[in-house]
């Protein structure tokens, strides 16, 4: 078949799903155009079940020619908006054309200099009438001039989303979801539209209805901020002394806006806009939001007890970030607005994909403006400096003031003008030492030195000119380095160095280049900067390993190899090396541990079998194996409390253990939260949690009446920690827009002895970690001591349970530490040779490696 174009109707689809992906973004849209017109109250309704909503203003309206065939209205890539101008939303011409391609669009639209009303309707992207003047049904409704668009049926030609809607629509949180989305895009547009407006939002089908008028355009930043938020119920209060006005700007890009001082436990009330276009944050990665964010993680911002650690000093916060409350997040409003742009607004798609300084000197404002508001109300925010400043490491530098060193007041000032001036990518340190903490310096080895292979074969050619072999390949390698390697001597060869110059040389010498070519400096010095001190919010970055000997060297002893040569002892002391890369240790093997004593009163020696990872069908050899007692006894005691979470009933499914309380615990709520507890109850029912929320339009007192057995005690006797966990799930689940995992009831664990690994998918965060505090403070401690007894009891139930080899925290329990291979190695010593001979032998060997 030949390969043919698609049809224009087709392709125009296409295109329309890129531009147009839901109702909410066709609703932002038509605000951006009712905007632009000029207009000061908005009309909204939305259903989202249908796929219809529809947008009336009081804007200047569109003119009578436009609505003619020869007019541009609904027509692709035609607008009256160009060029663009940073005062205004629309330049491209595209968003009618493709929502005409998607659904039944109606415009409605009287002019304000003209005396008629005129209509026209499309669908799938072709006009079924124009009305000039248009009848008396389809005159504006609530307005003497302005524009009213109609959309029906959206994405009604695509039976995937339709499907979607009609499965959408019976799902209370999907709705309600969809709702809440739709109110933080309208308060994001009108805190940065600069005019006074008025929203109303209303849904059909939800019965909800809201208001949103900003202040006159003569009012100050934090009211408009304050007054939005409050009206959209993404703040508690309109109060704009509790909103503090900040500012920073260099030679290009200035950022005005303010912060709140009352933290909150969303990121819904965060908002930036470069001029007036709001700047989302997608599932939470976009990277100015996260430049805030990381300031505000490490500092005491959203402390409960923030007044009680006064006298900590600046950046003490970085392993004391678990003692913050629910309400730990900023509510801000930032402003971005760059100079001698001409008259163009600097858009997303500019700023991430065009030039990096400028998106390095916003990083770096926001920076100095998130860092200011924490330092002056002293909330010990970290000491920030520039990362093109910062010499290259393999790792961020963390900068921590030391405990009890006061800031200076010029490094104060350095760190709050630190984006004054825009900075440059290839600057570099003037030494590449400045970032070392310390230089090891190694022995200098005595042995003369000797020609290395290059020197050795660097006339001897492998081709000849026109590409004849001149010599066999590989067979460059000298007798005299063969005669040094079978040397059955027992002693070390003496050109190679020592373990401790070994070590020295590998973590002082630079990597040496496998190629000749000159490295090329990298496009953005910033940008790998940028890259390197990124911390994953998923998976941490592993620590780098500790230098050590090469255990992989290996010397052949020729017909002495029954001894107990330098090769032998050598092998023995550094398999602990390559241990953990050649063993497999296998929890089954922890039921034939054979314990050999407790150490230190901290840890437990033990021998186990292991198996090589290549070869898993050969005879297990001894392993020696240190294991924390702490984390050993710990990992036992979450797993009971984990297999006693649930019980069985009468039908074969497991369900919660729950326990009444004899005095209920109240808990005043603010409306929105008591609305989503209501909302999520069956969620927390299935964790055995109960509780009943009362109908009340303020402040309500929710009552708990059971709890599971585990963590009862520890919510009765800190109530704190029972009103974190509800509130931290339920703005999780609010936030992630996603229904709640349905608890399954049966387990799909493939293991009979362990039922409850299948049984926590979707488990509330708050129940896990106060599953994990109490089995971290009933387990052994360190400096209890243990018969042996004791020891074995610890290991069998280790052997037991379920995840052997990490705590309750998911750090590792157990270290290897020696391979003893399939016999003792004690009885490598047996041999022709006299004891003397081979003490001597040690001893030689001892001063070689010191």
């Amino acid at each position: 078949m030949s390969i043919k174009q698609l049809p224009q109707d087709v392709i125009d689809k296409i295109k329309s799903t890129v531009a147009i992906t839901s109702m909410n973004g066709v609703v932002d849209s038509l605000l951006r155009n009712s905007l632009d017109s000029s207009a000061t109250k908005i009309h909204v309704a939305v259903d989202y079940a249908k796929g219809d909503c529809s947008v009336e203003d009081n804007g200047q309206g569109i003119l009578p020619t436009e609505f003619q065939s020869d007019g541009g209205l609904g027509k692709l890539h035609y607008t009256s908006k160009f060029p663009a101008s940073s005062a205004l939303y629309g330049c491209r011409g595209d968003f009618l054309a493709a929502l005409a391609a998607l659904s039944l669009l109606q415009i409605v639209s009287k002019h304000v200099d003209r005396q008629t009303c005129n209509a026209i309707l499309l669908h799938n992207g072709r006009v079924l009438y124009r009305r000039c003047p248009a009848t008396d049904e389809q005159r504006l409704k609530n307005f003497e001039h302005g524009t009213r668009v109609v959309v029906r049926d959206l994405f009604g030609a695509l039976p995937v989303r339709v499907k979607q809607r009609a499965l959408a629509s019976k799902e209370t949180t999907s709705q309600s979801k969809e709702w809440s989305e739709l109110v933080q895009k309208t308060a994001g547009l009108l805190i940065s539209w600069p005019s006074e407006v008025t929203v109303i939002l209303r849904d059909t089908l939800g019965d909800r209805e809201l208001r949103l008028q900003t202040p006159p355009a003569a009012a100050s930043l934090t009211s408009r901020a304050s007054t939005v938020l409050m009206q959209a119920l993404l703040a508690d209060s309109d109060d704009d002394t509790s909103w503090v006005p900040v500012s920073s700007r260099s030679r290009q890009v200035s950022v005005t806006g303010c912060f709140s001082l009352h933290p909150v436990p969303t990121r819904r009330s965060q908002f930036l806009s470069l001029g007036i276009q709001p700047v989302e944050n997608v599932h939470g990665s976009n990277i100015l939001f996260e430049q805030i964010h990381k300031i505000f993680r490490a500092s005491s911002f959203g402390l409960t007890d923030k007044t009680a650690n006064l006298s900590q000093p600046e950046g003490w916060l970085r392993d004391g970030q678990h003692r913050k409350s629910a309400d730990k997040h900023p509510m801000f409003y930032l402003r971005i607005e760059t100079s001698g742009t001409g008259g163009t607004q600097l858009s997303e798609d500019h700023l991430y994909a065009g030039d990096s300084q400028i998106l390095e000197t916003i990083l770096d404002l926001l920076q100095a403006v998130s860092y200011g508001f924490l330092k002056s109300h002293h909330y010990r925010p970290c000491k920030v400096t520039k990362r093109s400043s910062d010499p290259p490491s393999s790792t961020p530098r963390k900068l921590l003031r030391p405990s009890g060193q006061s800031p200076t007041g010029t490094e104060v000032s350095k760190s709050t003008r630190l984006a004054t001036s825009p900075l440059h990518s290839g600057q570099r340190p003037s030494s590449p030492f400045d970032g070392w903490n310390r230089i090891k310096i190694g022995v200098a080895s005595t042995v003369p030195s000797k020609p290395t292979m290059s020197k050795r074969f660097g006339k001897q050619r492998l081709l000849g000119a026109n590409g004849t072999v001149l010599r066999r390949p590989f067979q460059d390698f000298p007798t005299e380095f063969e005669d040094e390697l079978a040397t059955g001597t027992g002693n070390r060869p003496s050109w190679l160095p020592s373990q401790r110059d070994q070590i020295v040389q590998k973590t002082c010498e630079p990597k040496r280049a496998r190629t000749s070519m000159p490295l090329q400096e990298p496009r953005s010095r910033w940008l790998a900067d940028l890259v390197k001190a990124w911390e994953n919010p998923v998976f941490e970055v592993a620590e780098q390993s500790v230098p050590m000997s090469n255990a992989g060297l290996s010397y052949s002893s020729g017909e002495h190899s029954h001894h107990w040569t330098s090769s032998n002892a050598e092998a023995t002391l550094l398999n602990s090396a390559a241990v953990g890369l050649k063993r497999r240790l296998h929890k089954d093997a922890l039921a034939q541990a054979e314990v050999i004593s407790q150490v230190d009163k901290k840890f437990i020696l033990v021998k186990l079998p292991t198996h090589h990872i290549d070869e898993a069908d050969t005879k297990a050899e001894n392993t020696l194996v240190m294991l924390d007692q702490h984390a050993v006894d710990e990992r036992c005691q979450l797993e009971d409390l984990l297999a006693g979470y649930f019980s069985q009933n009468a039908t074969g499914s497991y369900v919660a253990n729950t326990e009444c309380l004899e005095q209920p615990i109240a808990i005043e709520m603010s409306y929105e939260e008591a609305a989503l507890l209501r909302q999520y109850h069956h969620h927390f029912q299935d964790w055995g949690i109960m509780y009943t929320v009362p109908e009340a339009n303020g402040v309500s007192a929710v009552r708990v009446n059971s709890l599971p057995p585990s963590i009862l005690e520890r919510c009765r006797t800190e109530a704190r920690l029972l009103i974190d966990l509800l509130r931290h799930e339920v703005w999780r689940l609010h936030d992630a827009g996603a229904e709640p995992s349905q608890f399954r009831g049966s387990s799909d664990s493939t293991s009979n002895h362990h039922p409850w690994v299948g049984l926590f998918r979707g488990c509330p965060r708050g129940v896990l970690d106060l599953l994990h505090s109490r089995s971290c403070r009933s387990a052994i401690m360190f400096n209890d001591p243990l018969s042996m007894a004791d020891c074995t009891r610890l290991i069998q139930r280790l052997s037991r349970c379920a995840f052997p080899f990490q705590c309750a925290h998911g750090r590792p329990s157990m270290a290897p530490l020696l391979d003893l291979g399939t016999e003792p190695r004690p009885n490598a010593w047996t041999g022709e040779e006299p004891v003397e001979a081979r003490r001597a032998r040690w001893k030689t060997w001892l001063e070689t490696t010191s």
